[in-house]
């Protein structure tokens, strides 16, 4: 079952920020800004997270994600101390539970990381629309070309 995975920055996260986007420092992107929503979705099974660090998000499952091609399970722990997304790889075939919503997810390893990389690529856009020049970060710099890499 094809398998999504949405990123929805919200506008006003990065508002109260009154720096430059070069000095955004790594603590401020993991534990405080940008706030967003993220949906991993496939058929009827949705796991709603709402009001999370869409970067760390995006950079902690990247990491999650390649543990568990190698390991075969991985955990994701949210920031905000709101739960846990499981990841758990068997060959070609992925399945995604957490602790905060029922059911499961089921997609294969590409599909899995075809949304993941999509999301973090969306946002990456969502940040620049909303916060020109936050490439000139270099730890958003570097969630880009990690996406892009896993992307290839």
């Amino acid at each position: 079952m094809a398998v999504t995975i949405s990123i929805t920055l919200r506008s006003h996260s990065l508002a109260s920020l009154r720096t430059r986007p070069a000095d955004i420092g790594l603590t401020d992107l993991t534990y405080r800004f940008p706030l967003g929503d993220v949906v991993i979705k496939a058929g009827d099974v949705e796991f709603p997270m709402t009001r999370v660090t869409v970067f760390d998000f995006a950079r902690a499952m990247l990491v999650a994600f390649a543990q568990a091609r190698e390991s075969g399970t991985a955990e994701y722990d949210f920031t905000e101390g709101e739960g846990s997304i499981f990841l758990r790889v068997d060959g070609s075939a992925l399945r995604v539970d957490c602790d905060f919503a029922d059911g499961f997810v089921e997609s294969t390893v590409d599909e899995f990381q075809e949304s993941l990389v999509g999301a973090g690529l969306s946002l990456v856009g969502q940040l620049r629309q909303s916060f020109p020049g936050i490439l000139e970060n270099s730890h958003v710099k570097a969630l880009a070309s990690a996406l892009e890499s896993a992307g290839r």
